[in-house]
């Protein structure tokens, strides 16, 4: 995997989206007096260095994975088009470290929605289902 920043560098992650949204949106919905006007909710279920994403899918897959840091000039050759958005993306969650993780308290959490981490699926499980086919035994 080749990424324009350090292994450490933290993702928020909400994991299996074909699943999750519609658990959030329901939460959304039954929680209108918490989440309306106008609210944001803040609808990540783990947050993940990109390393540790990496060794879930190589320990889920079966697959051997590298993590290969490269500049941001390589990483956007890499993926043309796409690539500059990613890097930029991937640079900025490096450059905010923790703190971007301190959201503003009016925002509105998976907790405040009420909702059971446990109906939810998380990173390990979305990458198990996307690559059931290529798994290797």
């Amino acid at each position: 995997m080749f990424v324009p920043t350090p292994s450490s560098t933290k993702l928020p992650i909400f994991g299996d989206y074909l699943v999750n949204t519609g658990i959030v949106v329901q939460g959304i919905l039954r929680n209108l007096k918490l989440t309306t006007p106008g609210k944001y909710v803040y609808g990540i279920l783990e947050i993940l260095s990109s390393g540790e994403m990496l060794a879930i899918f190589s320990e889920v897959t079966g697959q051997e994975a590298v993590y290969i840091q490269v500049d941001i000039e390589t990483h956007n050759a890499l993926w043309p088009r796409l690539g500059k958005l990613l890097g930029e993306n991937m640079k900025l969650y490096e450059a905010l470290g923790d703190a971007r993780w301190d959201h503003d308290k009016s925002i509105v959490t998976l907790d405040d929605l009420g909702l059971e981490k446990a109906s939810l699926r998380g990173f390990r499980e979305a990458i198990a289902k996307d690559f059931a086919g290529s798994i290797k035994k």
